[in-house]
């Protein structure tokens, strides 16, 4: 490229040489023609401008080369294929000695980390260190998606076709992959992501440097859950002669109401939307939660719901004994932890960890999404007690 861009100066350079030989030759009838005159000067201009849209190309190609996957802030995508499926991962390269592996939620897919992928880059532009940032998709998610037989769609929790032992191998096999020269690192679950993120760390302690768990709970989903089970089996009954079976939309735009706070009576027409103060409808977030949520796979919702309604870690949290910290996000808004007391968990946790920590923010499910800003500030370290967004700190 700077090659040819050289060859093309010289061009250029060798071609206002010429014409400016022909200018002074000529000078004399220059001067008794004034539109001969104002000619040249336009041409003159021309080439001018030539020379200052090839210097603006080339810091357009340095800025592009910044981007590249093996330059700090750049992303790739590659794929990693298991023993019966396979998934895509997007890794950021940062500049800074911490790797932190973000786990999506249910329904969502790695899409979900996208605004934290920009805001990173953001902030390396600024001049700022930022972290290593490895994101994938979960069985049953985005790329990872893979059909499942009839007989697992049906009500009882206790028949599911996966376990949260797979997820965990999954992760670890991508931990073993891409994370270059081993060593510790950051885990950060998002919802069903969350509870991923605790059995990866329960399993493999000696990897983990700090563990996040954002906007789930230690206790099984007792409350909110077990209603959309029975839905969610009678929905793939009704539709078992589709391949790929994505959500009721009378179904996701309810569920989307109550992720984000959407106060337009025209859009959320339920009583808890009437008490949000703020409305994301709209924003870039909203847009790309209803996207996700809409192309979502129900047989993979099904299985989800029935592992978050059966699952409790609290007797292993209390069995466990670990070094690294850990940070627990609530939101007082989420609907998936009706009746779970933010205390109670936090003691679940201090019995693994002395050094463990709780945030109780005001926001609905949808607050790891919206407020980027803030999960990034939470994950590299940050006391976030004295934050705006934080309502108390256990």
């Amino acid at each position: 490229m700077w090659f040819i861009c050289g060859l093309y100066g010289i061009y250029m350079w060798f071609i206002c040489g010429l014409y400016g030989i022909y200018f002074v030759k000529y000078i004399p009838i220059l001067l008794s023609n004034i539109n001969r005159m104002l000619y040249y000067l336009i041409l003159f201009a021309v080439f001018l401008l030539l020379i200052i849209l090839l210097g603006t190309r080339t810091e357009a190609f340095q800025t592009f080369k910044a981007a590249l996957p093996n330059e700090i802030g750049g992303t790739v995508l590659s794929k990693i294929t298991f023993n019966d499926h396979s998934t895509v991962v997007r890794k950021l390269l940062g500049n800074s000695d911490k790797t932190i592996i973000l786990i999506h939620n249910s329904p969502f897919n790695y899409e979900v980390w996208f605004p934290l992928y920009m805001y990173t880059q953001g902030l390396l532009r600024e001049g700022q260190k930022i972290p290593t940032l490895i994101s994938y998709d979960l069985l049953g998610h985005g790329t990872a998606w893979q059909p499942m037989e009839q007989k697992y769609n049906d009500r009882n929790p206790q028949n599911v076709a996966w376990s949260f032992s797979e997820f965990s191998d999954d992760l670890y096999a991508i931990y073993k992959k891409y994370v270059i020269g081993g060593g510790k690192v950051t885990v950060a679950g998002y919802g069903f992501g969350g509870s991923v993120a605790e059995e990866f760390a329960l399993n493999h302690p000696e990897v983990v440097e700090h563990l996040f768990i954002l906007q789930t709970t230690i206790a099984p989903m007792t409350v909110s859950l077990p209603m959309e089970i029975s839905y969610m089996a009678q929905w793939i009954a009704n539709n078992q002669a589709v391949t790929y079976l994505t959500m009721d939309r009378t179904f996701v735009q309810k569920n989307i109401c109550i992720w984000f706070s959407v106060n337009d009576a025209r859009i959320c027409p339920y009583p808890e939307n009437s008490q949000d103060t703020e409305n994301s409808y709209g924003t870039t977030e909203y847009l790309l939660g209803a996207k996700l949520f809409r192309e979502a796979a129900a047989e993979t919702v099904l299985q989800v719901d029935k592992l978050l309604v059966d699952t409790d870690f609290r007797e292993r949290w209390g069995k466990a004994r670990v070094d690294f910290p850990i940070t627990l996000l609530t939101a007082n808004r989420d609907h998936y932890v009706v009746g779970v007391k933010p205390e109670e968990e936090i003691k679940s946790v201090n019995k693994a960890s002395p050094n463990a920590t709780l945030y109780l923010v005001a926001e609905k499910h949808g607050f790891t999404l919206i407020h980027t800003k803030y999960i990034f500030k939470l994950l590299i370290g940050q006391d976030m007690s004295k934050d705006p967004l934080t309502i108390q700190t256990l």
